[in-house]
């Protein structure tokens, strides 16, 4: 059965439990295939045209009035009706137009809700539309989503979640916040993460990203209390302010093609020996405080002191570190060997090849890693 309502009428209408809906809050009721109501407004291309060109629906939560124990209307605003059910699958039409997006707090704390399948009609999903949604377990978020709000699925309860390409464009803390997530499958052309995707994601440990990828942004995974490895592919550029802030990494190899680190991208050394750098022409990239520093060792008082965190460069290289106002801070020493290449201006020169992922170095008859020793 397919029940379509215009709200566009003079009197409040009823709702679930003796709700009013408000006027103008909806277009269309109908109910889908599973049985369940969903709410609908109409997206036009541009709203003071005249004829209005109809784009698409988006999915809405209808807002309303309920009578509290003096008998007064107050408005609702928690979202947290009439979406109880436990799965919600969204269809890619309606009253024969097509669903194109999902309105902002459209889910957002919605009891009981524990699945939603999207169709790839969806280009949208508005701000908060997820949120605080613990319960929900199960989302997938086609590549057609252009566009992700602030805030748009953060908090919510999912342990996995695959990332589309599109999401490069997204808004920012996208996920921020989500406690049970323990792994992100990203598409293998994204090309960027956006400001504070990942923050406070306190579930995460490991990392590993596409080879697509050129650029991390401010605080995307920073405060992820148990973010230990992260694997950092050859071809990335930038790593934005405060990336990884208060991540205990337990390794970190600094590929040899980022341009620039910014300040606080990197803080929690304390369970870091090392870190390796690729990078073969420093002067520039680091941000002051980009790395923290490493404590050991008593005062006179009892306190610890600070020690510069180590970072192993290529061979040849360390004094071009050295020469950096910020690299400098660290203690910087040279990797290689007796059959090392034996200076920066001949790896420089030399023919570089990327082999699973890593920098491949090919001079004289002979074959090298990025940090200068030679390769059976």
């Amino acid at each position: 059965m397919v029940f379509a309502l215009l709200c566009a009428v003079t009197s409040l209408t009823a709702g679930p439990g003796g709700i009013e809906y408000i006027d103008g809050c909806f277009d269309y009721s109908v109910v889908n295939d599973d049985g369940v109501m969903l709410y609908y407004k109409k997206v036009y291309e541009d709203p003071e045209a005249d004829p209005k060109v109809v784009l698409g629906l988006e999915v809405v939560v209808p807002q309303g009035w309920d009578l509290d124990i003096n008998g007064y209307h107050d408005p609702i605003w928690s979202h947290e009706f009439p979406y109880q059910d436990t799965v919600i699958r969204v269809p890619a039409t309606a009253m024969g137009i097509t669903v194109i997006g999902i309105g902002d707090y459209c889910f957002r704390e919605a009891p009981y809700l524990r699945k939603v399948v999207l169709p790839n009609t969806i280009t949208y999903v508005g701000n908060e539309a997820f949120e605080s949604d613990t319960l929900l377990k199960e989302l997938n978020l086609p590549e057609s989503i252009e566009w992700a709000g602030l805030g748009a699925f953060q908090y919510s309860g999912f342990k996995q979640i695959t990332i589309p390409a599109s999401a490069a464009n997204w808004d920012m803390s996208a996920f921020q916040g989500c406690p049970y997530l323990t792994q992100i499958n990203f598409a293998q052309n994204l090309t960027s993460i956006p400001e504070r995707m990942f923050f406070g994601c306190d579930s995460l440990e490991t990392i590993v990203f596409p080879a697509s990828l050129d650029s991390i942004g401010i605080g995307a995974f920073s405060a992820c209390s148990n973010l230990k490895h992260i694997t950092l592919p050859e071809g990335l550029l930038y790593i934005d302010m405060g990336a990884f802030i208060d991540a205990p990494l337990e390794e970190l190899t600094i590929p040899s093609s980022v341009n620039h680190i910014g300040s606080y991208a990197f803080t929690d050394v304390s369970h870091l020996d090392y870190v390796t750098s690729l990078i073969m022409t420093p002067a520039g990239i680091l941000d002051e405080d980009a790395f923290g520093s490493k404590w050991g060792g008593d005062e006179e008082e009892g306190g610890e002191t600070p020690t510069p965190l180590t970072i192993k460069v290529p061979q040849g290289t360390r004094e071009l570190y050295l020469a950096d106002s910020e690299w400098s801070k660290y203690n910087i020493v040279e990797e290689g060997g007796e059959a090392a290449i034996e200076s920066v201006q001949q790896i420089q020169k030399a023919h570089k090849t990327v082999q699973n992922g890593q920098l491949v170095i090919e001079w004289d008859g002979k074959t090298f890693n990025a940090l200068g020793t030679a390769i059976k």
